[in-house]
């Protein structure tokens, strides 16, 4: 996976990826999830296999109450699976002790969120610039590649604004310029227009494919947005906690 210049001296954080199209980037096997306990227990994913091949854009969508969310936290190590098994670049990561889920998330994923979760106080440079500071990078050499990558989502000029000084559709674009901070290689994005309007929506959309795609990166998108379905490489439906189409095959 390529990266600048700014970003050699960068610390990475242990990853788990393997040659560039050896295996899935995800792989998902009859994954479950319960919520609750004794004789209330809610079942959101009922079994799911789900393959997103590397450097995948992919969609996952269906209705609220679907499972997509919960099953982009298991994927994301956020949730643990009730039972089943979660694989990332071919290494099973659903059994790992809690205290190396966050070194895993770190140094793998990155995250999208509906209401972008940008910190108030800082500026936008300051909140791409943040997960690389996570990471243990310099903080000159985190700011560079902030900078890089908002001048890259055509945020050049607008780095030392605050999120109240940004419009939506421009803090989700900082947001998409944080996912990409590093370079994971897989980003995750939990309903990233649903707060824009159409044509917000449809350019942020643009940009990311086009940003996963040159920087060959896994990226699943949970949506009910149908404005935005057909950039989509692959669509994948799920309803009450199940995938009814669009599954392939395990490797």
């Amino acid at each position: 996976m390529s990266s600048t210049s700014s970003t050699s001296s960068t610390p990475t954080k242990p990853r788990v990826v393997p040659a560039v199209g050896a295996i899935p980037a995800i792989d998902v096997r009859a994954i479950t999830k319960d919520y609750g306990d004794g004789g209330v227990v809610y079942r959101a994913l009922k079994g799911v296999d789900l393959v997103v091949h590397q450097g995948e854009f992919l969609m996952l969508v269906g209705p609220s109450g679907s499972g997509k969310t919960t099953l982009l936290s298991i994927i994301g190590c956020v949730l643990r699976p009730t039972s089943g098994e979660l694989r990332l670049f071919g290494e099973t990561v659903s059994g790992l002790p809690e205290s190396q889920l966050p070194e895993i998330r770190l140094g793998n994923i990155g995250f999208i969120f509906q209401g972008h979760n940008l910190i108030a106080s800082m500026s936008a440079r300051e909140n791409v610039a943040l997960v690389n500071r996570m990471r243990g990078a310099p903080t000159k050499d985190a700011l560079e590649e902030a900078q890089f990558l908002l001048d890259k989502v055509g945020l050049h000029g607008k780095g030392d604004k605050k999120p109240t000084m940004l419009s939506g559709g421009e803090r989700q674009r900082v947001a998409i310029a944080r996912a990409l901070a590093g370079h994971p290689p897989i980003v995750l994005a939990d309903e990233p227009t649903a707060s824009l309007d159409a044509t917000s929506g449809l350019v942020v959309t643009k940009l990311l494919k086009e940003l996963s795609h040159e920087l060959g990166t896994t990226v699943l998108v949970v949506t009910h947005d149908n404005r935005i379905f057909h950039l989509a490489d692959r669509i994948v439906n799920i309803e009450d906690g199940l995938i009814t189409d669009g599954t392939p095959e395990h490797a």
